[in-house]
């Protein structure tokens, strides 16, 4: 045993030691000047060029490539000379609207919040266009603001298309007191204090209520595959794809039966992460409605009233002659007995509590609720 627990403290110790000693390799990699020339090289060539060069692993996984105009074979340039990573790979990555950020011993690459509302690829126009607006900044007194959005993007056309209420002065006059400031995020300064967003489509941004955003989002298609997983897994997962904020009630998953919350299966393809929470509702008894930052879960009242610690209204006790003479007890539940007795029961109930000038505790009517097993 105490070989064993040596073992275990020095396999603790060594793991410590290398996350730590990979950590700082990852900041010192950062920090290191580099010189790198691609011309017309796909995003996949890039990542793969910079690992060689730096020894950093980069993640770019399908989600960040799939909001990009053709996928990981997105064509860029790149030029780097005599720079930091640290310095200057938020301006490498501006371009095609994504950001990076330390995750271990890696650096993980992410489509930008603006890349990632539009939920669908942008087009090669588009991209050029989230590109300047995140990298190009406007002025203070540089004239009317959509006027300098359409210099700073080099679109004529593009227009501030407005699909909430309120009032768009105010929120503009908020937004002035962030310039000098990008393009993106005077946008954000002017949807901020009003529970709006924006997103880009062709020559319009399109300013919208956050929980008209995340209706967007939860229209994106999936596939999902799970078998016998923690329902918090799969409902984690869909969080992800979508990028919205999950926000789980105190005690909901105790609320699940353990054969729900412990082993849940669904196999889905191709189907709106809308659609793959109705039928996780369905299949658990769990609610999913919106709110501005993304969905809560909640227990449904049909699963709060099954399985929430509802007392059954009552048992009955049944005497049953058994072998040798003894007698045998059985209890049996209401919702197992016929719908006539227990009202039958019920109304006895009632006349005893009436005699003793007490009411009865309501309870609701005893009848079996069908079981729904996890989707298939």
């Amino acid at each position: 045993m105490r070989t064993t627990l040596t073992a275990l403290m020095v396999c603790s110790i060594f793991a410590t030691a290398w996350a730590q000693s990979s950590a700082v390799s990852l900041q010192q990699a950062l920090d290191r000047p580099l010189d790198m020339t691609l011309e017309d090289a796909t995003i996949a060539d890039v990542f793969t060029t910079l690992t060689a060069k730096t020894g950093i692993r980069f993640i770019v996984d399908e989600q960040t490539t799939a909001c990009l105009p053709y996928g990981d074979q997105t064509r860029v340039a790149v030029r780097l000379r005599n720079v930091t990573l640290r310095r200057d790979l938020a301006r490498m990555l501006a371009p095609q609207a994504l950001v990076w950020m330390i995750e271990g011993d890696a650096i993980r690459i992410s489509p930008s919040d603006p890349l990632a509302r539009m939920c669908r690829p942008a087009s090669h126009d588009e991209l050029q266009v989230l590109g300047r607006l995140q990298g190009q900044r406007l002025t203070v007194g540089g004239g009317d603001i959509v006027e300098q959005l359409r210099q700073l993007t080099g679109v004529k056309e593009l227009n501030i298309v407005m699909r909430v209420t309120g009032d768009r002065a105010a929120a503009a006059a908020i937004a002035d007191k962030a310039l000098p400031c990008t393009g993106a995020e005077w946008l954000d300064a002017f949807c901020r204090d009003q529970s709006w967003t924006w997103y880009l489509s062709n020559d319009e941004i399109v300013v919208l209520d956050r929980k008209a955003q995340i209706e967007r989002q939860l229209q994106q298609h999936v596939n999902l595959r799970y078998q016998n997983a923690d329902i918090v897994n799969v409902l984690l997962d869909l969080a992800r794809q979508g990028r919205f904020t999950l926000s789980m009630d105190p005690g909901v998953m105790n609320s699940l039966p353990i054969e729900v919350k412990t082993n849940f299966s669904v196999v889905m393809s191709n189907v709106t992460i809308a659609q793959a929470l109705e039928v996780i509702s369905g299949a658990s008894g769990l609610d999913f409605p919106r709110i501005e930052e993304g969905v809560r879960v909640i227990a449904s009242e049909n699963l709060r009233s099954s399985r929430s610690g509802r007392r059954t209204p009552f048992f009955v006790r049944i005497t049953m002659p058994g072998v040798d003479g003894v007698n045998l007890d059985v209890y049996m539940r209401a919702d197992e007995l016929p719908q006539k007795l227990v009202e039958q029961i019920q109304a006895q109930k009632t006349r005893l509590f009436e005699l003793y000038g007490e009411a009865p505790e309501a309870s609701e009517p005893a009848t079996a609720e069908p079981s729904q097993p996890a989707a298939q």
